[in-house]
């Protein structure tokens, strides 16, 4: 092999080395996937959630429950003023199952749902209509979110630059509802203030 051949062999296995150490050192990508188990710690996962729970309620008093609400909540030592606590991507459950968790809120406890999609018995029960909204493709039409106990609010709306669907309920009970934060949409007039 002639001189030559040698460099030119030489540049290009440099090259590659550099090539090949470039991608290596790159950051791990951010995983945007919604994460509902305590040991998701992505953005959209629940690891802190479950960790900071323990200092918002009693530990003694938080239990994690792995099987069906059906079967749980025949259990008959559960005490009054419980509260049953669902945070996931779709809580949906049959007509019986449903009547059976309403059953128990009428008995004096609480049901709290963080989810996009919810039965429909329970949204009936409740007088609760979803909408969704998901055309955020726009840069535009990207959501604002904030929050509205004035404690929690932001001076301005959080925007979201990841295209996210967005589930608001449309109608809902005043009386017997409590909002806890709101959504808007960045207007072509607005995009300059954000």
């Amino acid at each position: 092999m002639s001189k030559r051949y040698k460099i030119m062999a030489g540049v290009l296995i440099a090259f590659l080395a550099v090539l090949i150490l470039a991608e290596a050192s790159q950051p791990e990508p951010i995983n945007w996937f919604p994460g509902y188990g305590k040991q998701d710690k992505i953005p959209f996962g629940t690891y802190v959630f479950y960790e900071q729970l323990p200092e918002v309620i009693d530990a003694e008093r938080i239990e994690e429950v792995n099987i069906p609400p059906f079967e749980f909540l025949l259990d008959t030592t559960i005490p009054k003023g419980s509260s049953y606590f669902f945070v996931n991507g779709n809580v949906y459950n049959d007509a019986s199952e449903s009547n059976k968790i309403l059953q128990w809120v009428g008995e004096g406890n609480t049901l709290f749902v963080s989810a996009k999609s919810i039965s429909q018995t329970i949204l009936d029960s409740l007088w609760l209509n979803l909408s969704y909204y998901s055309e955020t493709a726009n840069l535009k039409k990207r959501p604002l979110v904030n929050f509205t106990n004035p404690r929690l609010k932001a001076a301005r709306p959080f925007r979201l630059n990841k295209d996210v669907g967005t589930v608001y309920f449309d109608e809902i009970d005043t009386l017997r509802t409590t909002v806890l934060g709101e959504f808007d949409l960045i207007r072509d007039d607005d995009s300059s203030q954000i």
